[in-house]
């Protein structure tokens, strides 16, 4: 006797997947990104979101673990003529629950060459992870 799935219980599935993604995105991820930003002294109406992290996030799959058991990372950015902010809201999934971590780091004279990002520690700008971070091309191509 074959068992299985109907193909049209798969597509409900995958649906609920997404609506579920997008109630992450507008229940942790939107006022998280919102908060740091703000933190930061900064008008978060000033970023937009990177399309090809959210796009990443909505359409991976819920069994998809990093090595690091992360699941996803969102991106924000905003760029003006001296400085790069990019805010990042990483997801975890543990069975129900959702956990993130949210972070600012922005970079100073990138047009000069600079590639050493400061992370917003709550109150000011501290040296951040190391030079090379993100790509400061694919950011402001994009922004």
């Amino acid at each position: 006797m074959a068992t299985g799935m109907k193909i049209s219980d798969s597509l409900l599935r995958a649906k609920k997947q997404v609506l579920d993604r997008y109630a992450v995105l507008d229940i942790v991820i939107i006022p998280e990104i919102t908060e740091v930003i703000r933190q930061a002294g900064l008008e978060p109406t000033d970023f937009v979101v990177d399309k090809a992290s959210l796009k990443a996030f909505v359409e991976k799959p819920n069994t998809h673990k990093e090595d690091d058991g992360l699941f996803g990372c969102v991106y924000y950015d905003h760029c003006t003529k001296d400085v790069i902010y990019r805010a990042q809201c990483k997801i975890t999934f543990a069975g129900e629950d959702v956990w993130d971590e949210t972070s600012i780091f922005k970079l100073e004279d990138y047009r000069s060459g600079n590639r050493k990002w400061l992370r917003f520690s709550g109150s000011d700008w501290q040296q951040g992870p190391g030079e090379e971070l993100f790509s400061v091309d694919e950011i402001t191509r994009k922004v």
